[in-house]
């Protein structure tokens, strides 16, 4: 439009130059102008009547009509012309919802003439839809220019080419498999040969390619993985007769966004229930807002109600560059759009991202640079914005940082140098060197390669989280003199047997060697910390040596190390993790350092530990420490420790004796149940109350409470069977009522007088057992039974 009026307006220009230098313009055979010399009266008389006057009718005014102009100011005439029309030129175009405009301009006297356009004739795109939700099947016409929509009622052709199994009704079916239908648009059949299809089985379409899947009215039941991993699909339209998804059942389907619903079921958006069907949905809806899926840029991109989302990243390449905008429009990063079997090592977020989802980049370990021309705040190590810096080196606005040498890919950053990734094929690699500079293999640098063997060159310094977690095939690790931390999950579930740890090596991180084939460690003095989960389930590992200079061995260290026979903590440790050696099941010896101070299920589950020896400044044996050691008979308990904790001794089977120091004031619940061969308890003064269930279904024959116990809990002696003779103390608060249920008849020992079996009101333990009152001399009542220490500290029942 704007070209066209240009045009006109360089016409219009054109004929006024031409009117300001044409006098004369002919009538119809006339050259159209004369050229005049000298005075133009006399030129005048000569072309007009005898008399040298113009007539009446040569003075007069023309009309418009007559296409003639007035005098010029010279006195000059202009005679009358004919317009000299251009070409018509399109000023509006014509489209099928409005009528065009053309205009045309005379360039001698800028007149213009304009001219309508008929519209055009509509142009219809069809689409057939398949009957659903209780409405039949339509082809829909759509015109591409003004949108004007009519539908056509049609008899639906379904593909053909499923397999099914005949249901035990003997009317309805099964489909089992997509079999040879491989359409894109997949409308499932509601009866195939005459059956009707009420199911969709067990991995039925998994892995289809499929952009849309219309399950018909008929479908009940879409059974586990019936569409797993259909990472094409992005439309889906339930029937209204399904009424159960299995687990997994859509899960993997990273491009589902948008779901015609016409079930009973109720469907929440980014949900797992239903078979995982709306995780990743945008859109749920009844048919009526179904947005707009297309590709640009190796992006896949959904667009609903004026928003655009790039749901999926469909290019192989490592360094990726986002588009600027998807058609001249901003977007956002859906949920789970760089899914983790995409490999990204740098990416680059343009101006017109507007938002990252969550779960965006998950995944994404070895994604080490974000260049962010967006006005997102993004940050490194943030699992804000979809996590895309959660393991970046780096967020800057520049260029990508990244070098290559002989496969491998470095980062540089304020002078530190880190091995992010191999490229190559190899399976035995020797590291590079930097020229003799230092560096260090970051996170997840070699996660879930085919590594066999690899050797670590002099100058690195540390080994990354995950660096070679998973490596199912990694054998053989050589380590360098130079490292001093090992990470994260470094060499998780590697088939390495034998590792030498080197004297610089300061940190051995978090699951670092976690279910790995090692069979024995020599950790060196130099090493400060094991960290949690370290050495968890090696399986083979037989053999530990902890040296001199070790301070910390965290949470589950050497939890189901199956195999490991003995261990030595070093006095050096001070902090000692939950269940650092619990389920070691071939443990029969171990000591711990004189640095602990306390114990929380050190050693639950190691059923043939039967020698252990407690450091003298333990404070506390506290929650499950020996729980289910069944081969433990007997224990020496520090002067020092002051607790023991709930279910502490919980299930020692074999332990027959037991002496509780002075020192120990609190035993918790539960702390020697199930122990049964428990026959000999010697309690110390220092002990205040018997809790719930401490001495429950034990063998334990008689029991003395020192004057230090106010109160037995419920259950405390519950089903002690071979319990006959219990000492209670003067001053008891509480005994409950069911504290000695199960345990038969039991004389009670009580070392307050009668006046106190009232004040303390224990009368009632005469209504199933027989309690004694204490007396020095012989009691002259019969009121009670009595009795008294003889001169042996053997009790003495008076008669």
């Amino acid at each position: 439009m704007k070209k066209r009026f240009l045009l006109l307006l360089v016409a219009l220009l054109v004929s006024v130059l031409a009117l300001s230098s044409c006098k004369d313009t002919g009538g119809e055979g006339s050259d159209g102008a004369n050229e005049t010399q000298g005075d133009t009266s006399t030129d005048t008389a000569d072309t007009n009547t005898g008399e040298g006057k113009p007539s009446d009718s040569d003075n007069q005014k023309p009309s418009d009509s007559d296409n003639q102009k007035p005098n010029d100011s010279d006195g000059s005439s202009i005679m009358e012309h004919k317009h000299a029309w251009g070409e018509f030129i399109a000023v509006k175009d014509a489209t099928c919802a409005e009528e065009g405009v053309t205009s045309r301009l005379c360039p001698l006297c800028g007149e213009a003439e304009e001219k309508t356009v008929p519209k055009t004739a509509h142009e219809y795109q069809s689409t057939t839809v398949a009957p659903v939700g209780g409405k039949p099947g339509y082809i829909e016409y759509k015109c591409s220019g003004c949108g004007d929509t009519y539908q056509e009622e049609i008899e639906f052709e379904y593909p053909t080419g499923f397999e099914y199994e005949v249901n035990d009704d003997g009317t309805t079916c099964t489909i089992t498999s997509s079999g040879t239908c491989w359409d894109e648009k997949l409308a499932i059949p509601p009866q195939i040969d005459g059956y009707t299809v009420t199911s969709i089985g067990e991995g039925a379409f998994k892995f289809h390619n499929a952009r849309e899947i219309i399950i018909p009215d008929t479908v009940t039941s879409i059974e586990y993985q019936a569409f797993y991993w259909c990472t094409g699909l992005v439309y889906l339209t339930l029937g209204k007769g399904v009424e159960s998804i299995g687990v997994h059942a859509f899960d993997g389907c990273n491009m589902l966004v948008d779901i015609a619903n016409y079930s009973s079921l109720t469907l929440t958006k980014g949900a797992s229930d239903n078979g995982c069907v709306a995780k990743k949905a945008i859109s749920i809806h009844t048919g009526e807002a179904s947005g707009k899926y297309g590709e640009q840029s190796m992006g896949a991109f959904y667009e609903l109600d004026g928003s655009v989302y790039m749901i999926s990243y469909l290019g192989e390449e490592t360094v990726v560059t986002l588009p600027n905008d998807y058609k001249a429009k901003p977007y956002e990063i859906y949920t789970g759009a760089f899914p983790s079997t995409k490999t990204l090592y740098s990416i680059t977020l343009p101006y017109f991202v507007t938002k990252i989802h969550d779960g965006a980049f998950e995944g994404q370990s070895n994604l080490v640079e974000v260049i962010n021309l967006s006005k997102l705040e993004i940050n490194v190590g943030d699992t804000a914005n979809g996590g895309v810096a959660q393991n970046a080196i780096e967020v800057h606005k520049g260029v990508s940082k990244l070098t290559e040498k002989d496969g491998y890919l470095f980062y540089k950053l304020d002078g530190e140098q880190y091995l992010i990734a191999y490229t190559g094929w190899e399976s035995e690699l020797t590291l590079p060197k930097l020229d003799g500079k230092a560096y260090s293999i970051y996170d997840s640098a070699f996660y879930m390669s085919s590594v066999t063997k690899v050797t670590i060159p002099e100058g690195v310094t540390s080994i990354g989280k995950s660096a070679f977690d998973f490596c199912f095939s990694l054998a053989e690790v050589e380590l360098p003199t130079t490292l001093e931390v090992i990470g994260e999950r470094a060499f998780y579930a590697c088939p390495v047997k034998s590792i030498s740890i080197p004297s610089s090596a300061r940190e051995i991180g978090k699951s670092a060697f976690s279910m790995s084939a090692i069979e024995s460690i020599s950790i060196p003095a130099s090493v400060e910390v094991i960290g949690e989960y370290a050495f968890q389930r090696c399986e083979m590992l037989a053999s530990v040596e902890l040296n001199e200079g070790l301070k910390t061995i965290g949470m589950c260290a050497f939890d189901n190390c199956t195999s490991l026979k003995e261990i030595d903590i070093p006095n050096t440790v001070t902090s000692l993790g939950i269940r650092s050696f619990a389920l070691c099941t071939s443990l029969m010896r171990a000591s711990v350092g004189n640095g602990v101070t306390t114990i929380t299920y050190l050693f639950e589950g190691c059923t043939l530990l039967a020698d252990v020896t407690l450091p003298s400044g333990l404070k506390e044996i506290s929650l499950g420490t020996f729980k289910g050691c069944s081969a433990l008979k007997e224990i020496t308990i520090p002067n020092e420790v002051e607790l023991i904790g709930m279910h502490a001794f919980e299930d020692c089977i074999a332990l027959s004796s037991v002496e509780i120091p002075d020192s120990v004031s609190t035993i918790q619940i539960g702390a020697f149940n199930g122990c049964k061969s428990l026959k000999s308890v010697k309690l110390g003064n220092g002990v205040s109350s018997i809790s719930a269930d401490v001495f429950r279904e034990t063998s334990i024959e008689e029991i003395v409470l020192p004057e230090s116990v106010n109160k037995i809990d419920d259950y405390a002696f519950y089903f002690c069977d071979s319990l006959k003779k219990v000492v209670l103390p003067t001053v008891i608060y509480d005994v409950g009522y069911n504290a000695f249920e199960g345990c038969g008849s039991i004389e009670f020992f009580y070392l307050g007088d009668k006046e106190d079996v009232f004040e303390y009101r224990i009368s009632w333990l005469e209504d199933e057992h027989t309690l004694y009152v204490y007396s020095e001399d012989e009691p002259s009542d019969t009121e009670y039974s009595y009795w008294c220490y003889d001169s042996n500290g053997d009790i003495y029942i008076w008669q």
